[in-house]
């Protein structure tokens, strides 16, 4: 794998907790924990990956004597999968086979999401065989709470081959996911792939401190902080979580499994593999907890046994790089930014606690939310717990999530503002037709909004893509009350813009607070909405129409999607508009399907729109 720059420590010492005892206190009495390091034939870079393995089973040898390495020409399946039995911690390095893959386009468990090995020992350090996620589950049996970590890999932080395009990230999440489940499967309760730096910061972090792996894979050399999470679909209960260059590209970090799992957890699980009895399936110790059933022992009743007790706290992260960053709503009403949503994926069961504040002062509103194991949409009405809109001005929203034992997780933090001065008003005339300006109905529509307090407003009309086509405001001071504009449909040319849909966007501000919000409506001849707007073949959709003017009879409706003829149906009177309901052919070919409404208007002329919907 090509390297970048290694960045600096961002974060070690605020998520480093205090150094552990000395290592034979860390392993504890039992047997010592067993490091498997694996090097696979990856030709002109072997030495290289054996150089950074040699440090890493230099560090490990430094803890425990129990450390076997398996390298290139000799690292054949056999050899590795005897090593691997029992282990507390598995580093390779080597080639990456893993899925969505541009090889195949479906799955291939037996050679992809595992390990790149030689075919034979004894062997050159080129020639690669690939031991997929079926054989990592079917048979290697990896020790309670172990740790997996891949290095230099291709596919397994989400990343391609070299010289292969960027991955989406809804591509990277998938690989991410399927790299991890053979070894989840295996036992390990953690994988962290880090295509760019070596192992042995890990297995200091391992043995000397305790902490987190979710804190450990944050306070690496080359953290980026672009840390965002996803709900595993390969492995039920499991957090996929990434770190890339950017918010959208260079997927070169992961972490999948169980954030919560601790360093010494991982440290102290040696002595055998699958689940050890005095355990929980989590890997928490089980201790003796209070049994309101149990007789009291000293009238000659029973003991209370023994039931498992969960003490590691949840972890709850951002759905999305951004997903903490200060945001302004307006609740006031108006259907525009009336809420504010958050999303986050939490790694267990239990609830989120929020709480909304005023900076130094007490919280304004508290509310919790069932959470799920997965992602977690908090939302914010604006409302106080008096049941009034919260005033004007800044305020923190803080989630903290809480488990079903009661375990309390780390608190998330995101800067928000009330700002409900700005109301919208709706567009008087939705669609609104000038290309057909023949008296039947308005040809214009007047848009406006409402100022509660004095405001400085930029507002413009822009298209799909963002275009302003017309200015009304440019940084104009406002007084209170409201503010109108009515609206021949033309651009700063005095020309008529194409059918479509276009925006009514008002930025405004009062020195402290600032909003922007946009208001759509149709240019054209129909507005027309469907119930889906990404159809699959064979999936029944609601379309629904409503004229920008009065109709002579009810619009007819063609549906056109690739391999079949294009079908035509009579729409049916609702409400204020029409609607019509169909089935989509179940065919071989996706595309684009394209829904065409016409209708003859009162002064005789026939009228034409069309929506274009990507089709599955």
């Amino acid at each position: 794998m090509p390297r970048t720059t290694i960045a600096a420590l961002l974060t070690l010492l605020a998520l480093v907790a205090a150094l552990a005892a000395p290592a034979a206190s860390v392993a504890g009495a039992g047997a010592a924990p067993k490091v498997v390091v694996i090097v696979g034939p990856v030709g002109a870079m072997t030495a290289s990956y054996q150089a950074d393995a040699d440090a890493a089973a230099a560090a490990a040898l430094q803890y425990t004597p129990n450390v076997v390495k398996v390298y290139t020409p000799n690292a054949t399946w056999e050899a590795v999968k005897a090593a691997l039995q029992g282990a507390s911690i598995v580093i390779y390095m080597g080639h990456g086979n893993g899925f969505p893959s541009p090889y195949r386009t479906t799955p291939w468990p037996l050679s992809q999401n595992g390990l790149g090995l030689n075919p034979v020992a004894g062997g050159d350090n080129t020639t690669t065989r690939y031991y997929g996620e079926s054989y990592l589950a079917s048979e290697i049996r990896l020790a309670p709470n172990a740790a997996v970590f891949l290095h230099h890999l291709c596919y397994a932080s989400g990343n391609s081959e070299p010289g292969r395009g960027e991955p989406t990230l809804a591509v990277a999440q998938q690989r991410i996911d399927n790299y991890g489940a053979g070894w989840l499967q295996a036992g390990a309760r953690a994988v962290l792939a880090d295509a760019h730096f070596g192992a042995a910061y890990y297995v200091n972090a391992l043995f000397t401190t305790s902490q987190t792996i979710d804190a450990v894979w944050r306070g690496a050399p080359g953290a980026q902080g672009n840390y965002l999470a996803f709900p595993s679909s390969r492995t039920p209960g499991a957090l996929g979580q990434l770190d890339p260059e950017t918010p959208t590209s260079g997927f070169y970090r992961s972490l999948i499994g169980d954030p919560t799992l601790s360093t010494t957890s991982i440290t102290g699980g040696a002595g055998a593999t699958g689940v050890l009895s005095g355990t929980t399936s989590s890997g928490d110790p089980a201790v003796p907890a209070a049994d309101p059933t149990a007789v009291d022992p000293a009238l000659g009743g029973a003991t209370s046994p023994a039931l498992p007790l969960d003490t590691i706290p949840p972890l709850a992260v951002p759905a999305s790089p951004t997903g903490l960053t200060a945001a302004t709503f307006s609740p006031n009403g108006d259907g525009i930014a009336d809420r504010l949503s958050t999303d986050v994926v939490t790694n267990e069961a239990g609830v989120i606690e929020v709480t909304v504040s005023q900076p130094a002062g007490p919280p304004v509103r508290s509310f919790t939310v069932p959470a799920a194991a997965g992602r977690v949409r908090i939302i914010w009405d604006g409302r106080t717990d008096a049941g009034v809109i919260a005033p004007d001005g800044p305020y923190t929203l803080s989630l903290t999530p809480r488990d079903a034992a009661g375990n309390v997780g780390p608190t998330l933090a995101r800067p928000v503002a009330v700002y409900a001065a700005v109301t919208v008003l709706p567009a008087s005339s939705n669609p609104f037709f000038p290309h057909d300006p023949n008296g039947t109905a308005p040809a214009t529509t007047t848009l406006g909004f409402t100022l509660a307090a004095p405001a400085t407003v930029t507002w413009t009309i822009s298209d799909r893509a963002g275009r302003t086509v017309t200015t009304r405001y440019l940084a104009v001071p406002l007084a209170p009350g409201a503010h109108t504009f009515t609206w021949d449909g033309r651009d700063a040319a005095g020309n008529v813009v194409a059918p479509g849909t276009y925006y009514s966007n008002i930025n405004a501000g009062n020195g402290s607070l600032a909003l922007r919000t946009r208001a759509a409506f149709t240019v054209g001849a129909f507005a027309i909405s469907v119930s889906d707007t990404t159809p699959a073949r064979g999936q029944t959709i609601a379309i629904s129409v409503i004229s920008a003017e009065p109709l002579g009879a009810s619009p007819r409706l063609v549906i056109a999607q690739p391999g079949t003829t294009a079908r035509v149906v009579t729409m049916s009177p609702s409400g204020s508009g029409y609607r019509a309901t169909i089935m989509l052919r179940r065919t071989t070919r996706t595309g684009s399907l394209v829904l065409a409404v016409s209708a003859t208007d009162l002064a005789g002329v026939t009228n034409r729109s069309r929506l274009v919907l990507p089709l599955h």
